[in-house]
């Protein structure tokens, strides 16, 4: 009897897109001590997370309902300025928010390339 090759089953994403917190802890647990990273930037970039949560649900938004096409260059704006007006973050505490979100999105870029479009989106 012959046998079947082994195939790689393909991992389709959910109809609606990636949720934005799927890699979260991959990110914080695994990726970012095996870059060298302090513990001081990864409670940095924890905090900026916990930031962006926050931000969504005071859009009113089930962060389990959120997804990383939702993610666009209005949506980032309106997280600086909220953190900004609201959270009275200065303006150099916005921008290492911001670079905490790029960091998060080019590691999921890395572990889903089908998320490059987010990464590249006006």
């Amino acid at each position: 009897m012959a046998t079947m090759p082994h195939t790689k089953k393909k991992i389709y994403p959910p109809i609606d897109g990636t949720p934005f917190f799927a890699y979260t802890l991959d990110w914080l647990e695994d990726w970012a001590p095996q870059q060298g990273l302090s513990q001081h930037t990864v409670i940095s970039y924890r905090s900026s997370l916990k930031l962006l949560f926050e931000y969504i649900t005071t859009l009113g938004h089930n962060v389990n309902d959120f997804y990383f096409r939702h993610v666009d260059r209005d949506f980032v704006r309106g997280w600086l300025q909220w953190l900004v007006d609201i959270r009275h973050n200065s303006n150099s505490t916005a921008n290492t928010r911001l670079a905490a979100l790029k960091a998060y999105i080019e590691f999921a870029v890395a572990e889903d390339p089908i998320l490059v479009s987010v990464k590249y989106k006006p």
